[in-house]
């Protein structure tokens, strides 16, 4: 049996990438999620910051434990204006040698949201305050709710963590 860390201890994140794994891999894995500090703020503001974080916690991951993929998740948001702001997540993947990296779905907050978060709030924060929910973040997500469960937080990341996983798979020949 293999085994993949993920940065993270959130069900949905270590679901997606159980998900993925099975998707993409014939074989069984074994999947944990592990405490894995992003080294960026809370809530990261920028496609740049939000990839760094995934970065830093498969980074953080390898110097922790042996496994044969470690896999970090970022969630985060960019303005796109001062009233629009889109958000979306980075899934990044190594096996100590190759990285695979790829973005997930990207949506629109709401008005309301956006107000939130220019308050200093985390998404998270900010969904279970306008949506009157908790820990919405490791259920399904502020997607969830915008969508009303059509797509749930898992689902917004297992194709992107399968994407990640695309230097592994079936071609991974194609990628040094």
């Amino acid at each position: 049996m293999k085994r993949a860390v993920v940065g993270s201890e959130n069900p949905v994140k270590i679901r997606a990438v159980v998900e993925a794994l099975a998707e993409v891999f014939t074989e069984d894995w074994e999947v944990e999620g592990l405490k894995a500090p992003s080294g960026v703020s809370d809530q990261p503001m920028t496609s740049e910051e939000t990839l760094k974080g995934a970065q830093n916690r498969v980074t953080s991951l390898m110097k922790q434990t042996q496994a044969d993929l470690y896999v970090g998740l970022e969630g985060g948001i960019e303005y796109l204006s001062e009233d629009e702001v889109i958000c979306f997540a980075w899934m990044v993947v190594s096996d100590g040698t190759k990285w695979g990296k790829a973005q997930s779905l990207g949506f629109m907050l709401p008005d309301e949201v956006v107000e939130k978060l220019n308050q200093g709030l985390e998404l998270g924060d900010a969904a279970d305050a306008v949506f009157e929910t908790h820990n919405i973040k490791q259920q399904v997500g502020t997607i969830g709710i915008l969508t009303d469960d059509i797509i749930s937080r898992t689902e917004m990341y297992r194709p992107a963590v399968v994407s990640a996983l695309i230097p592994f798979g079936v071609h991974k020949e194609l990628y040094q």
